[in-house]
This record gives structure tokens, C-alpha cells and sequence, in this order.
């Protein structure tokens, strides 16, 4: 796998700081927001060259869907990845941008990557997660309707504490993340954040995912 420059590791980190800084939250249904050009394109370009093969994702436990922690693939280039992704400069700025106060956090650093027919129902994440960061990893802008939908319950007093996943028909689709190069989605969690993902084509869908939780 390609190794990259430190000081490029450094102008991702601070190049996502200043796209953070720059976007506005969207505050309904739930807060959330949509980056583009979340990294500087060639170092969008790395992480694409460094995906790994399938045989690396271990984690088959979904239908159409393979994972691997960052940790766990023990390269240079995700290492790398895994410390600015932790860094105060860019879990200081998510915090601020959506208004939270958490001292004692911990972090999840993952490579998803879904195949042909891969869904997932509306739902809230459990409990103890804070926010979810997904970068999205297309090779071009073939197919934006493959990204996270933004869901809204048809009954306006449903709520749910993430433990379950319910029929697409009993919610409306307020917006679709676009699944389209070098963006991302990001969004807080609660009781009415949900979200997910209508069946898609595409032969792979690779995402990289970012979560806090709370401790």
C-alpha cells in the first residue's frame, strides 16, 4: 500500500477543521450536516489507493455488508489516519459545531464496504453513541442516491432508543446524503435521529466511518 508524507496527514486534519468550520448545521429533523471536499483531493486519493482487499473486512455480521476497524489493519497510512482522526483539534471542533458538552468519549475508527442489495431500515442509534461521521468513498458520481437518508416517522410522536430498525414505509425521506467522492454526513444522535439506507446497486459502496460515544 502507498505510504504518504506525515505533513499531508497533518493538511487533512486541518483542511477538515476548516470545512467544519465552514458548514452550517442543519437543525431538522435532527441536527446534522453535509461536507463537500471533506479532504484535499490528493489526500482523498490516498485513502482510495489504500483501501484494503476484501479478505481484510472480518466483520460480516450484516447482510451485503463487510467491516474492518482502521486499528486493526496496522499500515502506516491508517495509523496515521486513526491519530489525527482522534485528535483534540478535530473532536474539539465536531463538539463545538454541534453544541456539545462530553468530557469522557470514545472513538471508532471503521472501513465499510457494502456490495450489490445492501439496505438497512430506518433507525436511531443506541444510546450510548454521540455522533456518526460517514465518508463517503465512490470512485465517481454514478450513483448519488446510494448515500444515508435522513428519515421522518409518519407519526410526528414516534421515537426510538435504537434498538430496533423499522419499515421504510412508515417514514418520510426528508433528504438524501448524496454518495458522491471525497463528502460526508454527519449527524448527533437521539431518540428521533433516524436515518438509513434504501437498497442500493452498486457492486461496492465503501464508506469510512467515524463514531463517538460517550463513556
Amino acid at each position: 500500500m502507498n505510504a504518504q508524507p506525515k505533513l499531508l496527514y497533518h493538511h487533512a486534519c486541518e483542511h477538515l477543521v476548516y470545512r467544519l468550520n465552514d458548514v452550517e448545521v442543519m437543525e431538522a429533523p435532527f441536527p446534522y450536516i453535509y461536507v463537500t471536499r471533506a479532504f484535499p483531493q490528493n489526500y482523498y486519493e490516498a485513502i482510495l489507493a489504500n483501501l484494503p482487499p476484501d479478505e481484510t473486512y472480518k466483520d460480516r455480521t450484516f447482510e451485503n455488508r463487510m467491516m474492518v476497524s482502521v486499528k486493526d489493519l496496522n499500515t502506516p497510512f491508517w495509523s496515521e489516519l486513526y491519530d489525527w482522526m482522534s485528535s483534540y483539534d478535530l473532536i474539539g471542533t465536531l463538539l463545538n459545531l454541534f453544541k456539545l458538552d462530553c468530557r469522557k468519549l470514545s472513538l471508532d475508527v471503521r472501513l465499510v464496504r457494502d456490495t450489490a442489495g445492501y439496505a438497512i431500515k430506518p433507525h436511531t442509534d443506541i444510546k450510548a453513541k454521540l455522533m456518526s461521521l460517514l465518508f463517503y468513498l465512490p470512485q465517481d458520481e454514478s450513483s448519488p442516491e446510494s448515500g444515508t437518508s435522513i428519515m421522518l416517522p409518519k407519526d410526528k410522536d414516534f421515537t426510538s432508543d435504537g434498538k430496533m430498525r423499522y419499515a421504510f414505509e412508515n417514514f418520510d425521506t426528508v433528504t438524501t446524503a448524496p454518495f458522491v467522492p471525497n463528502t460526508m454526513l454527519g449527524f448527533t444522535r437521539s431518540d428521533v435521529s433516524f436515518h438509513g439506507v434504501h437498497p442500493t446497486s452498486l457492486p461496492v459502496r465503501n464508506v469510512l466511518l467515524l463514531n463517538l460515544y460517550k463513556v
